[in-house]
């Protein structure tokens, strides 16, 4: 994940997508933990208006290609991500809920599924994109 950081830094974002992409289908639960880190990543792209960023669309030509690589339900979470179809609890972010609020809403969804998501959300909102 640093290394992430670091490549796009570098504005190497066909490297940084690859290299975060990579995490598809690892981990635990019945959606992997990684699959769905990825999608709070591409929801986190999408909250701080960079959907459309070098990266942000990197990072969906990286995924497609590897959603073999994972199971039918991660697989469908994620072909929604890449559309912008999000969870009610993803959407809810627009209307800036109070903390604890957001932490109940992802805390309920899986086992991890939700903070794992969550997860993915902060780190995109701490990317350092340079549009």
């Amino acid at each position: 994940m640093s290394s992430c950081m670091l490549l796009l830094e570098q504005g190497q974002y066909q490297e940084a997508a690859s290299t975060l992409a990579g995490l598809l289908g690892l981990g635990i639960g019945l959606t992997p933990s990684g699959d769905d880190f990825l999608c709070g990543v591409l929801a986190g792209l999408l909250l701080r208006n960079q959907g459309s960023h070098p990266f942000a669309l990197e990072l969906g030509c990286q995924i497609r290609p590897r959603l073999a690589n994972t199971n039918e339900i991660s697989r469908a979470f994620l072909n929604c991500a890449l559309v912008s179809h999000f969870s009610r609890a993803v959407i809810s972010l627009t209307l800036l809920p109070p903390f604890e609020d957001i932490l109940k809403s992802f805390s309920e969804i899986g086992h991890s599924s939700g903070m794992d998501t969550l997860s993915g959300i902060v780190y995109a909102l701490e990317l350092k994109l340079d549009r």
